[in-house]
């Protein structure tokens, strides 16, 4: 393994350039620039489709040495590639490609103090029963579980509760190699500047290969959803994020009618129920295509009919991080700002009201979660709760880039700060605004990697990097 150092400004600054060698000492590079590469017929792409490139490499090191040595020996732009989940520019490169498919797993755990360390390539749905096994369960986590671990926390991914964190904030430590390929073991105890910058760092910072997260006891919840009057629900938000553990809404555009899903421990005994429905979504695209061909009243029978398509109250009941993960087969892409928690209601409202008087053809529900503000130096719950407000739209809708640009100023009046895997359109001006700490992030930034190895064409824009 490379040698592990304690980061410092000055042994950076002074490590010098790129380390040169022959890339016939490393297979895995070898493998990486043989004739397919050269031909440039690597592709990829994201999931949502709106980003594809043909990088020149794509290595997959299976073990932490092979990621140094790829760090040292192969000099150009990285970008480490995780699920592919994220609708902004993060990844998408003409040069290599590093993924950490192979490097996945537990390292290990502590049962005393619910502790456990991962590799960064483990994805978000092995997490859950791995943990289980162990007697742990995450916190908290999203209700997409596609993502890489090393992905979900450098984007600051998060699930919804008031009083609980990102999945960032649980990060308890993390090894990094840097793009020379020195390994730096980081916690709140050790650089505590340069980890709150590495546990939402984009992949800008080096390549994360380890992730220490503290879990709690592993339990089963109980979710509930149900339909309600949005108007109704918004005017007495306030129980609803007090006496629940966790708490959303899904408001469905062009109706007075939104879903809402509470969260908590289940009762012991209770049995295990985790049904879901993914074609929902479908079936809700069918009613409200089928409702606006009406001569009139379509919306009074609009929100009939949703009374009684989705009107039954539904549970689900089981292990935390089933509960807590739904399936996504419809293809979507998505917008996310979160904005001061006290700021939620009215930038709802707004968004409501624009989308009813700019949008009649949106049918797809938002997503409107609390969040617990954190240490982090540009996650988006930095230093402030947060509301996160989701809009969305099927991937098949051509116009998807109109919808997002027309709600996106209402966010921007609530000193939005937009999810940095999904779409948006604010660079380094606009996001020096919002983050106090954004020019302290870019000078760790370049202090770590002076050659701008691990950016591409998106982030030099969302820096300010030529």
């Amino acid at each position: 393994m490379g040698s592990k150092k304690h980061w410092t400004r000055r042994n950076l600054l002074g490590a010098g350039g790129t380390v040169s060698a022959a890339l016939m000492l490393n297979p895995l590079l070898a493998t990486a620039v043989g004739e397919a590469a050269r031909k440039r017929q690597i592709k990829w792409a994201n999931w949502g489709g709106n980003h594809r490139s043909q990088p020149s490499h794509i290595a997959a090191p299976q073990s932490e040495e092979e990621v140094v040595d790829f760090m040292r020996t192969l000099g150009g732009p990285v970008r480490p590639v995780g699920s592919g989940h994220s609708w902004s520019g993060l990844v998408p490169t003409d040069h290599s490609m590093l993924t950490l498919d192979r490097l996945k797993g537990v390292v290990s755990h502590d049962e005393e103090t619910l502790q456990a360390e991962v590799w960064a390539g483990t994805k978000l749905f092995a997490y859950g029963p791995m943990m289980e096994d162990l007697g742990q369960a995450i916190v908290n986590m999203s209700d997409v579980n596609y993502q890489t671990m090393a992905g979900a926390i450098s984007t600051s991914t998060h699930g919804t509760g008031a009083a609980l964190g990102s999945m960032s904030s649980y990060v308890i430590g993390l090894q990094l190699v840097t793009p020379r390929g020195e390994v730096l073991e980081l916690h709140a105890d050790n650089e505590k500047e340069l980890f709150n910058a590495a546990r939402t760092g984009l992949g800008s910072l080096g390549v994360i290969t380890r992730l220490r997260f503290q879990n709690r006891e592993k339990h089963r919840l109980h979710q509930q959803e149900w339909l309600a009057d949005i108007d109704e629900v918004l005017e007495d938000i306030e129980p609803l994020i007090r006496d629940n553990q966790q708490f959303e809404l899904f408001p469905i555009p062009h109706s007075r009618r939104t879903i809402v899903v509470v969260t908590n421990e289940a009762e012991a005994g209770a049995a295990d129920n985790i049904e879901d429905d993914p074609g929902a979504l479908n079936d809700l695209r069918k009613v409200f295509d089928v409702t606006r061909k009406l001569p009139a009243g379509e919306d009074f029978i609009y929100n009939n009919v949703l009374d009684y398509a989705f009107g039954d109250t539904k549970h689900r009941i089981g292990p935390s991080y089933k509960v807590l993960a739904h399936p996504r087969t419809v293809r979507f892409m998505e917008m996310e700002y979160t904005v001061p928690a006290d700021q939620g209601v009215a930038c709802l409202r707004e968004v409501l009201a624009t989308i009813k008087a700019h949008a009649p053809e949106v049918s797809f529900p938002l997503e409107y979660r609390y969040i617990k503000g954190d240490d982090t130096m540009i996650g988006m719950f930095s230093e402030r709760d947060g509301c996160a407000i989701s809009v969305h739209q099927f991937a098949d809708e051509p116009r998807w880039r109109d919808y997002f640009a027309l709600v996106e100023p209402v966010f921007h009046k609530y000193q939005g700060r937009p999810h940095w895997g999904k779409w948006h359109s604010l660079r380094d001006k606009d996001l020096a605004v919002l983050y106090p700490r954004w020019e302290e992030f870019k000078q760790i930034r370049r202090e770590l990697d002076p050659e701008g190895r691990m950016l591409n064409p998106y982030l030099r824009e969302i820096f300010g990097e030529p």
